[in-house]
């Protein structure tokens, strides 16, 4: 599994600290959720900006 900080809880990015709306719990759940069920949950920048977010699971 990933231990980028962006998959801990309440973490927010610089720009995203302006904003109460969101209270960083989403990546944290389904980083959560993936490790429950022993899969692996990654995430790689885009080329052309943004995020790429890869999740496997065992069959």
């Amino acid at each position: 599994m990933s231990t980028s900080p962006i998959f801990q809880r309440f973490y927010r990015a610089d720009l995203a600290h302006q904003s109460k709306e969101h209270f960083g719990l989403g990546l944290c759940i389904a980083y959560e959720i993936v490790k429950l069920h022993k899969g692996t949950l990654t995430v790689s920048d885009t080329p052309d900006g943004g995020a790429t977010f890869t999740f496997f699971l065992p069959i």
